[in-house]
C-alpha cells in the first residue's frame, strides 16, 4: 500500500475505519462463497463481526427518529438492535439480487439518493463517497443490464448491502438524512424482503435457502416479464427517492401521509403480484 495509502487510511474518521474494515470481511467471505461456498453459519458469524465494526466504530441508532418524535434506547438495545439491522441489510440485498439489473439500479438511485441529501447539507465526504458507490454501481449496470453478461455474486450483494446499512446510520448520526427516510429510499428491497422472510417462517420454511417468492419474481412469472418488471421497479424506486427528498423539509402530517400511502402501495403490490403468480398457475394447471 505504501506510506501515503497507510497514511490517508489513518486520517479517515474512526467511524469510515470500521465500514472499510467491515466491507473488507463481508467482501471476502461472499467472494469465497461464489468461488466454493461457506456454510450459512459462517457467513452469519462475519457478517455479526462486520456489523461490530461499524458498532464499535460509533455507526450505531442510539436514538430512532420518526415524523414528530423520537426514542432513545438504552446502549444495549441499540447494540443489538444496529447489529440487526446491519445483517439484515447485508442479507436481504443477497436475497433480492435475482435478476438483471434490479440490484444495481436500486445502488445506482439508492446510493445517489444519499450523496444528494449529502450536498444539500453540504457534507463534502459524504456526497462523495456514496457518489463513488453509486457511479461503480452505473459502470456495473452497463454490463448487467438485461441480457446480462456480468452478476454481482454474493461478493457484489454483501458489499452494496453492508454499506448501505453504513451510510445509513453514518447519516443518521451526522444529521443528513435521519434513519426512518434513509429506509424510505431503500425500502424497495426492504419491504419485498422483509415481507417475503416473514411469509416464509410463517409457512415454516428455511429462510437461509433459495426461493423464488419475492413480489419481483411473482411479478415475472405472472406474465409481466422481466424487462417490464425492471423497468417498473426503476420507476418504484425513483418515485420513493424523490418522496424522501421531499419529506426533508415536510410537514409532520405530510410526512405521516406520504408513509401511509406508500405502505399501501407496497401492501397493494405485493398482493397484486402474489395473486397474479398463483392465477397463472392456475390456469396453467388447467390448461394441462
Amino acid at each position: 500500500m505504501g506510506v501515503a495509502g497507510i497514511s490517508i487510511l489513518w486520517s479517515l474518521p474512526f467511524s469510515l475505519l470500521g465500514m472499510l474494515l467491515g466491507l473488507l470481511a463481508v467482501s471476502v467471505v461472499g467472494f469465497i462463497d461464489d468461488m466454493g461456498g461457506v456454510r450459512p453459519r459462517y457467513r452469519l458469524l462475519v457478517q455479526v463481526g462486520a456489523a461490530l465494526c461499524l458498532v464499535v466504530s460509533g455507526l450505531r441508532a442510539d436514538v430512532l427518529n420518526f415524523p414528530g418524535g423520537s426514542w432513545v434506547m438504552w446502549s444495549g438495545v441499540a447494540v443489538v438492535v444496529s447489529c440487526l439491522f446491519v445483517v439484515w441489510m447485508v442479507n436481504l440485498y443477497n436475497f433480492m439480487d435475482g435478476m438483471d439489473g434490479l440490484a444495481g439500479c436500486m445502488a445506482l438511485i439508492g446510493f445517489g439518493t444519499l450523496a444528494l441529501f449529502g450536498w444539500l447539507q453540504g457534507h463534502v465526504v459524504f456526497t462523495l463517497l456514496n457518489s463513488v458507490v453509486a457511479m461503480s454501481a452505473l459502470g456495473f449496470l452497463v454490463l448487467n443490464f438485461p441480457p446480462a453478461k456480468l452478476f454481482l455474486g454474493d461478493v457484489g450483494a454483501y458489499g452494496f448491502g453492508f454499506l448501505s446499512a453504513g451510510m445509513l446510520l453514518w447519516g443518521d448520526q451526522l444529521g443528513i438524512v435521519p434513519l426512518w427516510i434513509g429506509l424510505l429510499i431503500f425500502s424497495p428491497f426492504i419491504a419485498d424482503a422483509t415481507s417475503t422472510l416473514l411469509i416464509r417462517l410463517i409457512r415454516g420454511k428455511r429462510v437461509w435457502e433459495a426461493h423464488r417468492e419475492h413480489a419481483y419474481q411473482h411479478a415475472v412469472q405472472s406474465g409481466l416479464g422481466h424487462r417490464s418488471t425492471l423497468i417498473l421497479s426503476i420507476g418504484i424506486m425513483l418515485s420513493v427517492s424523490v418522496s424522501a427528498l421531499l419529506l426533508r423539509e415536510a410537514a409532520e402530517g405530510v410526512q405521516w401521509l406520504l408513509i401511509s400511502i406508500w405502505l399501501v402501495f407496497y401492501l397493494a403490490v405485493f398482493w397484486y403480484a402474489r395473486k397474479s403468480r398463483y392465477n397463472q398457475s392456475d390456469m396453467s394447471g388447467g390448461l394441462g
